[in-house]
């Protein structure tokens, strides 16, 4: 299914090519989203539906749950089946999925915890969701909050197209600026 098909069948909005477009990085298959205009403080990229997205609420084991739910949207739920197979990559050679050895080889000592971490996190909770589930809740997820006061509602989530957005903790923009790159 193409990408414009996905995108109408998610509900979002506005259509795709009028504020974003979608595309791939040359000499690579990685796929993001780019601005099509200028872009100002406050302009709404992108809206995706509830109904879309696939999610859990936020907790200690949220990461297990988003994965066996987002492992069981991919086969039951016809947007996610599209979207694996259309868009999503087939892996994201995280180092959560790599051996022991293999991560003991990296030459930074936060990596190698925080990979084995993970991994151990993973293995306690294997039989729920297949590791490509794993890997796509660890690169691609979002935390949400939906409403406000004391009816909100904390929520663990991936959403169909955003997670082709830039994932920096700041703007592009503002890192240019930082860097003098930026106008």
């Amino acid at each position: 299914m193409s990408l414009a098909k996905i995108w109408t069948a998610a509900g979002a909005t506005p259509p795709l090519g009028k504020l974003l477009d979608v595309r791939t990085q040359p000499g690579t298959q990685n796929r993001g989203l780019y601005a099509t205009k200028r872009i100002y403080a406050g302009d709404e990229l992108l809206r995706v539906p509830l109904s879309s997205i696939v999610s859990v609420p936020r907790g200690p084991d949220d990461d297990a749950a988003l994965a066996t739910a987002l492992g069981r949207a991919t086969v039951e739920r016809p947007l996610w089946v599209d979207y694996r197979r259309s868009v999503l990559p087939k892996t994201t050679n995280a180092a959560m999925l790599w051996k022991e050895a293999e991560i003991a080889e990296l030459q930074h000592a936060p990596a190698v915890a925080l990979a084995l971490d993970l991994r151990r996190r993973r293995d306690r909770f294997r039989a729920s969701a297949p590791d490509w589930a794993w890997s796509m809740v660890y690169s691609r997820s979002f935390s949400l909050e939906l409403g406000g006061g004391y009816k909100s509602r904390r929520m663990r989530a991936c959403v169909p197209i955003m997670d082709l957005a830039n994932h920096l903790p700041e703007s592009p923009a503002a890192y240019a600026r930082a860097c003098g790159d930026g106008d």
